[in-house]
């Protein structure tokens, strides 16, 4: 099932993720092969780590594709072969920012 949320702050990472994070991307560096995190001021869905493994998409307000994902996260659960998700996209049209989650076993 997908979840879509669309705000005027983001939901899935602190209101000063810019200063926070100042990188574009950054890894977590617990990542392995079940959870990968990625977090920062923001890159292209085509040029996000995860975008083989997420179905990124546009701005949930102004359906808009001049969006940077600013956060997104992966897992497989090791016991179904389940995957989550989890991404946070600003839109550079409108400036909103739509948070999208994803479980497989719904």
């Amino acid at each position: 099932m997908l979840y879509e949320r669309v705000t005027d702050t983001p939901s899935l990472v602190s209101d000063d993720y810019e200063t926070k994070h100042p990188e574009p991307i950054q890894e977590n560096s617990r990542n392995d092969w079940t959870w990968r995190e990625y977090f920062g001021t923001g890159v292209s869905m085509e040029n996000h780590p995860l975008k083989d493994h997420i179905k990124f998409n546009g701005c949930g307000e102004c359906e808009s594709e001049n969006v940077k994902v600013i956060y997104g996260s992966w897992s497989v659960s090791t016991a179904s072969g389940d995957a989550y998700w989890d991404y946070e996209i600003i839109c550079g049209d409108c400036g909103k920012f739509t948070a999208r989650s994803f479980n497989e076993n719904d």
